[in-house]
């Protein structure tokens, strides 16, 4: 009982405190919370058995690894502090079983921990650790090429051979009367012998390969690496904006990926 009002009581206090603005780590409240679940429980299976209290101490080991893992959202943090601090792998493995018992139940039901909730009521829409320094950086205004090849759906395919011979560039990006990109076009397939006769009735518009698709200046590189994907290329152009689709750069997979990794 008196176990079952501390817990109660902490919780409350805790819930006034973040609640009114005041200064407190999650750290060690989570702990605490943690340690009375754990040993209420212990408890409780005491009543009906006394012979679980004789491991009254891997149960609040358990419980102050779960409560943390779900609060604060570092599982392994909460596995290798009980390792460090009893040495006791079996207490360890009981450990990563509440922590990712734990975790799994939050990821599944509200979707973040509570730490990182925290984040999205200050604006900061964190998903995970790669939401978290450089990788919000790179956009795709900072990883873009700017010599981006481009040209009118209008032009014959005669022209297209004269001003980009085999080998200067893989990949041209054709816009419409607005300058607005429309497709793209294989620079092999512009000089492919069997379109040899029909170089005067030919437009670029005729060899555009797949959809329009396109990168924006804002997105990050995760979020182009996931493009890239979707559409199936190796390079994708960067238009200035959703509505305004002027070409204003490239970025290719390998670049990104090397970028990344």
């Amino acid at each position: 009982m008196p176990l079952g009002l501390l817990l109660v009581g902490k919780v409350a206090a805790s819930s006034v405190s973040l609640r009114a603005g005041f200064r407190g780590g999650l750290y060690s409240g989570s702990l605490f919370l943690g340690c009375l679940l754990g040993a209420l429980f212990i408890q409780a299976l005491g009543i009906y058995d006394p012979i679980f209290l004789a491991d009254w101490t891997a149960f609040v080991l358990v419980g102050m690894g779960a409560v943390g893992a779900a609060i604060i959202g570092a599982p392994f943090t909460m596995v290798l502090l009980v390792l460090e601090s009893t040495g006791d792998f079996p207490v360890t493995l009981g450990v990563i079983i509440g922590v990712v018992v734990a975790s799994t139940v939050v990821r599944l039901t509200f979707g973040y921990s509570f730490s990182t909730w925290r984040f999205h009521l200050r604006g900061l829409p964190l998903r995970g650790g790669h939401d978290i320094g450089w990788t919000a950086d790179m956009t795709a205004a900072s990883l873009m090429r700017t010599d981006a090849h481009t040209v009118p759906l209008n032009m014959p395919l005669s022209d297209l051979r004269v001003q980009v011979p085999l080998g200067s560039v893989k990949w041209l990006f054709a816009v419409d009367k607005r300058d607005f990109y429309s497709g793209m076009i294989d620079v092999a397939a512009i000089h492919d012998p069997d379109l040899s006769e029909m170089t005067e009735t030919l437009l670029a518009a005729d060899l555009v390969a797949g959809p329009p698709r396109f990168i924006l200046p804002t997105q990050d590189i995760r979020s182009i690496l996931t493009a890239f994907t979707q559409a199936r290329a190796e390079t994708l152009p960067v238009v200035r904006s959703a509505e305004n689709r002027q070409v204003i750069g490239s970025v290719s997979e390998a670049f990104c990926l090397n970028r990344y990794a």
